[in-house]
């Protein structure tokens, strides 16, 4: 039971954290060229300014940026990549949190020490908790990782 449940935080442990590292490349991804996008419309619009008439190229260029900035402003407002990767990043936190407990619990049970029913019942609650505030895991990461050992909930494998 012991090991079983170590496995399953630490398999999960290492699923969200996969995921926290991949919704920080999307915040990456967005957010830089929002910004370069950003830089560029402004310099554009003092282009325009301080110019009489400035070429419809330049207001054309200024329209298309602005366009873009705004939907790719709309995609990060919408997806919240930085806040889904610090919410993986939590609860991978927690699982190995979880994973650390069991292992130590693990150790005990090797120098013949029995833990008690209470410590044990402490970290199933723990790993409910842990299991119960993740977010799910994206697709991406469940086939890399492949499939999860399973869990032990008070001695029987459920």
């Amino acid at each position: 039971m012991v090991r079983g449940n170590s496995a399953w935080a630490a398999h999960w442990r290492s699923a969200h954290f996969d995921c926290s590292r991949d919704y920080l490349r999307l915040e990456r991804l967005l957010a830089i060229p929002s910004i370069v996008l950003a830089t560029c419309i402004l310099g554009f619009a003092f282009y325009a300014v301080d110019r009489q008439g400035a070429p419809l190229w330049t207001q054309y260029a200024l329209a298309g940026l602005t366009v873009m900035q705004g939907v790719l402003a709309a995609v990060l407002a919408y997806l919240r990549p930085s806040a889904m990767a610090e919410h993986y990043r939590s609860s991978a936190v927690n699982f190995a949190s979880v994973s650390r407990r069991w292992g130590e619990i693990e150790l005990r049970l090797m120098l013949q020490e029995r833990p008690s029913s209470d410590e044990l019942a402490d970290i199933l609650r723990s790993s409910d908790q842990a299991a119960r505030e993740a977010l799910p895991v994206t697709r991406r990461v469940l086939k890399s990782k492949g499939e999860a050992p399973p869990y032990a909930s008070f001695g029987h494998w459920t």
